[in-house]
């Protein structure tokens, strides 16, 4: 059995019965020199292999039984067929698996019967208290569960990572964040692995809730507990504040990333520059559009926020010039990167420029959407072919949306042609789109120019539907 050389089938063959042989002999020398056990000694030793082969059998059926919706009299009655035999006494891995399912069968005072049990013979596992502690969460008594958690740790037990997430997990359901946070300072000492999961939990729970001075709190914390956050994570934290437009919180998040050597992405400068760019900071937007383009080499998400941000601040020029650059390494730009330079070259007054990059982007076979044709139209408004431009608007997209509907209608009315500017408005109507208060008022402007009569109509259709008459209106 030993040697390491395979052995042939006739070598194996041979070995094989040489074993049988060996075996044969010595318990034929053992028996000669050793007394027969006594009949009770063979019947207890019996008796105990068929408690094994018992609990093996009812464990599996245990589990089958939690593999599908188990009710508690299923529960209840393989418990009575297990306590016929004893076995509950002998196997805690058994007793565990009732207690596992009498909590998913929501049955609390089971689960506390049996652990009271198990708890009155031996020392209870760490995954015996964290069933009584889910089964006490489960039936939202904190109280109990904080007793149970604390007599635990003073019985010197580490508590399961399962405990810990059924604490959270109970305090987020129940939005009290800040017992969360205090709960997750006061126990990480207790943790095996300290690690960014729960913290990132409550990052996200408090940006979920608007509270975002205590994200970044959360933010500093983990950072001075000396866990390190991944990129995903501060993805996360960088979108849900500058959402709130918190640019002061932005920097403090950019701070943080930098002083804990975080490697910033290119999707990290992305959402940092059009975050900024939203809430008005141009100025230290473009000072991040300067420093993400001296360290990385921008994508095409990069580059169509750095080019956004330009346009705000008027610098068409250096948007056209990282167009080129970004063509240079793209060969078929996003239909969404299309919309930005149009919207781009439309700010500048430049309607040979639009027209020209239209027609690029439809040689490529890039499929002008609603946004598109919404930005053409916008910034061709005062020129001759705008009204077919809007006929093939609505020919080409499938679901227009309300800002194409908005901007049709103010052109067609500017080009005075009030009727083509209602057969647009009545398809809104019919379609599953609800006119707002800012089509109302686009509407009525572009109808009035024309027919102040037909425009006291529409007012008072407007009057009779749920929607109020504002100042614009």
């Amino acid at each position: 059995r030993r040697r390491l050389i395979p052995l042939c089938s006739s070598e194996f063959v041979v070995m094989q019965r040489a074993c049988q042989t060996l075996q044969r002999d010595r318990f034929k020398v053992l028996h000669q020199n050793t007394p027969l056990r006594s009949s009770t000694s063979r019947r207890n030793s019996e008796t105990q292999r068929q408690d094994g082969e018992y609990v093996s059998v009812w464990r599996q059926r245990l589990n089958d039984t939690l593999s599908t919706t188990a009710s508690i009299a299923q529960v209840r009655e393989i418990e009575e067929a297990i306590l016929t035999r004893e076995a509950l006494t002998h196997d805690l891995r058994l007793r565990t698996s009732l207690m596992d399912a009498y909590a998913r069968c929501k049955s609390r005072d089971n689960v506390t019967r049996l652990f009271e049990h198990t708890k009155s013979q031996i020392r209870p596992s760490a995954i015996q208290w964290e069933k009584l502690i889910v089964a006490d969460l489960g039936d939202d008594d904190l109280v109990a569960a904080s007793v149970h958690f604390a007599e635990m740790l003073a019985d010197d037990i580490t508590p399961t990572r399962v405990t810990w997430n059924a604490f959270l997990e109970w305090y987020f359901k129940n939005r009290q964040h800040d017992s969360a946070y205090d709960f997750l300072c006061q126990g990480m000492e207790q943790l095996h692995k300290p690690g960014p999961i729960h913290w990132r939990d409550l990052m996200y729970a408090y940006g979920k809730e608007g509270r975002h001075y205590e994200q970044v709190k959360t933010m500093k914390k983990i950072l001075k507990l000396g866990i390190s956050l991944h990129p995903p994570h501060w993805n996360m934290l960088l979108h849900s504040v500058g959402t709130a437009k918190q640019s002061d919180l932005l920097r403090d998040v950019y701070d943080a990333m930098r002083s804990s050597n975080a490697d910033i992405t290119a999707q990290h400068w992305t959402t940092m520059i059009t975050r900024l760019a939203d809430a008005g900071k141009l100025d230290l937007a473009g000072k991040f559009c300067e420093n993400s383009l001296r360290e990385i080499e921008p994508d095409e998400s990069l580059w169509i926020a750095i080019i956004r941000t330009m346009t705000k601040l008027h610098k068409f020029d250096t948007a056209a010039e990282y167009w080129t650059k970004l063509r240079e390494k793209t060969t078929r730009p996003r239909v969404h990167s299309w919309n930005v330079i149009l919207n781009a070259a439309g700010k500048s007054g430049n309607t040979d420029r639009v027209l020209s990059l239209f027609r690029e982007m439809k040689d490529l076979g890039t499929i002008p959407d609603a946004a598109t044709y919404t930005t053409l139209i916008s910034a061709l408004q005062h020129e001759i072919q705008v009204e077919n431009l809007v006929q093939e608007a609505f020919s080409e997209v499938a679901v227009p949306t309300e800002a194409l509907y908005n901007v049709s209608i103010q052109v067609l009315g500017i080009l005075g042609k009030p009727h083509q500017a209602e057969e647009i408005f009545q398809r809104m109507r019919q379609s599953e789109i609800e006119p707002s208060k800012q089509t109302w008022a686009i509407v009525l402007d572009a109808i009035g120019r024309h027919d102040k009569t037909r425009m006291h109509q529409l007012f008072e259709e407007m009057k009779a539907s749920s929607l109020r008459p504002d100042d614009q209106i």
